[in-house]
């Protein structure tokens, strides 16, 4: 596709800090970070859903998804490496690989979502003092800190095959 920035970055017309790439994908590190390692792995073939791939690029994406996640969790130490599948703002398969570190704006997200989620259901209280922990963690949040590490983050994630 003409515009997509992913096809752009595939094609190498646009830079990006690759760290990951087999014959179906590729692995970036996000522009934006949310947490230091926060990257994407990105379908060579530009298609929207990744339920749409073909067996064999499903198997190779998500492969190259479970390489990079254990390289994160191996270098940084998160708690956990979140994943999510988007293709709404960017209409082209990419998972997204965001480490997890202690109290960090995701941690807070997640522990804002297990209390409206959990059972038996969590008091008021409690979901509210962790909405104001996330509210804390949002107004303390500096992507550009995280930005200034994306070269060091970039060499210490990258896996040769």
């Amino acid at each position: 596709m003409n515009n997509c920035i992913f096809c752009k970055i595939v094609k190498g017309e646009i830079e990006a800090k690759k760290i990951y790439e087999n014959d179906i994908s590729i692995g970036i590190l996000d522009v934006n970070p949310l947490t230091k390692g926060h990257c994407l792995i990105i379908s060579k073939r530009h298609i929207q859903w990744f339920y749409e791939l073909e067996d064999d690029e499903f198997e190779k994406v998500f492969r190259a998804v479970k390489i990079v996640a254990r390289k994160i969790k191996d270098v940084l130490n998160p708690e956990v490496v979140c994943m999510i599948v988007r293709g709404l703002r960017i209409p082209h398969v990419h998972i997204i690989l965001i480490p997890s570190f202690k109290e960090d704006i995701v941690g807070r997200f997640f522990a804002l979502l297990d209390a409206v989620q959990s059972f038996p259901p969590s008091t008021k209280e409690d979901i509210e003092n962790k909405l104001l922990k996330l509210k804390d963690a949002i107004q303390n949040f500096s992507q550009e800190n995280l930005k200034k590490e994306m070269d060091k983050i970039a060499v210490l994630l990258r896996i040769d095959d």
